[in-house]
């Protein structure tokens, strides 16, 4: 909507999809949306409003708002909680500023000199007006009436134990007062950055000073405050955060980090070349064949042998020749000639080609959607070999990572390609097992089966995906649809986690939890606490709207943020602060609430617990810094009285703009 006032023009945010909770009260604009381009300002009378009983409520309280003239119809009001300090005009309107939204309920009743609402969630220290919609003398045709509204009530609303309270500002520094109920209040304080950074590494800078705060009494990851299975941790060492050695599957998902960015980078702008070329006259993804018939016993592959060269050169493929050792309903199973029993036995094939087949397709499909089927056999093949293994520097898989298998979007866009460089069919590519490093890394059999199982749900959910945004959305020529890193390895990872291989997704979570304030969630650079953070939110995600979530993610026309929006009718702020809140909150007891809960993963006994900062007791300040879209917490004990507050500032060249989440912590 396009509000005028004043002959400005401001924004404003409205509808289900977007409702910022703030700590400063509230005022109203003149809008006017012109069918013909012409911009007016028409005026109505205002409401006229005297008292509102009580001053002070919580969450779901009723309020009675009195005053003279209103209509029995309760269509023609809202009841409106906006950012607003003082009284006078629009100039003085923090919801003037883009991205800053007031609060409004429908009224449950009406009477002539009286209406009913409810209070909204999440909202303290306020005030309260009343908009009038109701059609009011003659407009030119094309033209809306504007609403009218009354002047401001003073209100507060307040915070209950549990209750949860968000503040969502586009400026730079911002303060909001509290108001103990009584002289031992203990509040939580997450603050996130909503700035968009240059790089992945940037970081901003907070203040937060806290007026009659006796800082934080309680330890740090306290017992009293149920954070978690472990205390603090460790300093980061070598072998992984907080003293952990990375277990193998967590090696196989940071070795493979730089090749699965290089690949992307690549088939991304193959795409956009491909796209401008092809658009008019594209190719049919549906005339490649592969294989003619049933599966042949013996085939040969093009294997991608370099993790760094590029994926276009045929150079840098090798001929592989394999056998089939499996084939199911939906899988077929190839293994490298080169590989000698003692590394992989029929049987081991056979079981990584029935886990597949068995359990792995289903899931995937039931959770995400179906794959492509360019080679029309209806099948997935799945090829071992020891040229997998080569991809990763001899002697240096259990120190910096190594590539456990991949699919190859070259498999899937034959016409655009050397036929050298690609094989034309649905494929993932795994290690063999190697006891005795033969090539050049030691992978004990029983450990690499169970990685490359998980691999197989993992990279499966990416070539399902790589069929909706590329293939069907897309054409088979156009990358515009192709799904945001962070949110495509988050849902491979929901992947491994609906296929029973979660024990590396906890781990990787923990490292979130570690240090929140320091991981990216949507802009970090792909390292492993940022997998955790986006796991542990997808996840949230799906207990809270239901595992179809996955699915609709997956098959959207959307992106990254649009794609949570669109999906959920939140707004990405809102979904990330109750997340946010619901990393600290679930399983406490202090809640009832249901957006604040897990219930497919125990937050607190099997994770780590989560950091809060250490706000020293008997500070009334704290400053620190904190990566965009990561949240930071902090603890906080109030000693009551008026002049409790809360300020929060950002400034000099790494400020930020900051946001909050306030949670009350006791009665």
């Amino acid at each position: 909507m396009i509000l005028f006032s004043a002959g400005k023009i401001r924004s404003s945010f409205r509808g289900t999809s977007i409702s910022h909770l703030f700590a400063a009260g509230l005022m109203f604009l003149v809008s006017l949306i012109s069918g013909c381009g012409h911009e007016s300002s028409i005026e109505l009378p205002s409401p006229t409003v005297s008292s509102v009983v009580p001053d002070s409520a919580g969450y779901k309280d009723t309020l009675t708002i009195y005053g003279s003239g209103f209509k029995r119809d309760r269509s023609l009001y809202r009841v409106v909680f906006s950012p607003f300090e003082g009284s006078g005009n629009g100039s003085e309107l923090l919801g003037s500023i883009p991205g800053v939204s007031s609060r409004e309920v429908t009224p449950i009743s009406v009477s002539g000199d009286h209406l009913v609402c409810i209070v909204p969630d999440g909202v303290f220290t306020k005030s309260i007006a009343v908009e009038n919609t109701a059609l009011s003398g003659i407009f030119p045709m094309g033209v809306a009436p504007p609403p009218s509204i009354s002047s401001p009530l003073g209100f507060n609303v307040l915070l209950h134990k549990g209750d949860v309270a968000r503040i969502f500002f586009t400026s730079y520094g911002y303060r909001w007062n509290v108001k103990p109920l009584d002289s031992s209040d203990d509040y939580l304080v997450i603050i996130f950055c909503s700035s968009v950074p240059e790089q992945n590494t940037d970081v901003f800078d907070y203040s937060v000073e806290f007026a009659n705060s006796t800082g934080n009494v309680l330890a740090v990851n306290g017992a009293e405050r149920g954070l978690g299975a472990s205390g603090g941790g460790e300093g980061p060492t070598a072998d992984g955060k907080n003293g952990r050695r990375l277990t193998m599957g967590l090696l196989a998902m940071n070795g493979e980090k730089a090749f699965k960015r290089h690949v992307r980078r690549e088939i991304s702008e193959l795409l956009e070349r491909e796209g401008h070329r092809r658009q008019h006259h594209p190719h049919s993804i549906e005339a490649w064949r592969r294989f003619e018939g049933s599966a042949p016993q013996s085939a040969s592959f093009n294997v991608l042998n370099t993790a760094t060269g590029s994926v276009l050169d045929p150079s840098n493929f090798t001929v592989v020749q394999a056998e089939l050792k499996y084939e199911g309903e939906h899988t077929l199973l190839y293994v490298d000639t080169n590989t000698p029993p003692s590394c992989l036995t029929d049987d081991d094939a056979r079981f990584l080609g029935s886990a597949f087949d068995e359990h792995i397709y289903q899931t995937d499909h039931e959770y995400f959607g179906t794959e492509s089927d360019i080679n029309h056999d209806g099948k997935v093949a799945i090829l071992m070999s020891p040229v997998i293994n080569a991809l990763t520097a001899p002697g240096t898989a259990d120190t910096e990572g190594f590539i456990a298998g991949f699919f190859l979007a070259n498999d899937l866009l034959p016409h655009y390609l050397d036929s050298r460089t690609t094989n034309g069919m649905e494929i993932f590519y795994t290690i063999v097992p190697d006891p005795a490093g033969r090539y050049g890394n030691v992978f004990p059999k029983d450990k690499t089966i169970d990685v490359v199982e998980g691999v197989l749900g993992h990279e499966f959910l990416h070539m399902i995906l790589f069929n909706y945004r590329v293939l069907i959305y897309g054409r088979g020529y156009s990358g515009e649809y192709m799904e945001e890193l962070w949110l495509n390895e988050g849902l491979a990872h929901i992947a491994e986690d609906l296929n029973n291989h979660n024990s590396d997704n906890i781990k990787r979570a923990n490292m979130f939890l570690n240090d929140p304030g320091g991981v990216a969630l949507i802009y970090g650079g792909d390292e492993l606490e940022e997998r955790g953070a986006a796991y542990l939110f997808l996840r949230y995600l799906g207990d809270r709207f239901g595992d179809t979530i996955f699915k609709k993610l997956v098959q959207s026309h959307y992106a990254g943020i649009a794609n949570i929006e669109h999906n959920t009718g939140m707004h990405f702020f809102d979904a990330f602060a109750d997340w946010s809140a619901a990393c600290y909150l679930s399983g406490l007891g202090i809640t009832s609430d249901p957006r604040f809960s897990y219930t497919s993963v125990d937050l607190r006994n099997d994770f780590d617990a989560l950091h809060v900062e250490d706000i020293p007791s008997g500070s009334d300040s704290y400053s620190s810094t904190v990566k965009a879209m990561g949240p930071e917490f902090l603890l906080t004990h109030f000693n009551g009285g008026s002049t409790s507050s809360i300020d929060i500032e950002s400034k000099g060249s790494n400020a930020g703009k900051m946001n909050a989440i306030l949670i009350k912590l006791d009665d």
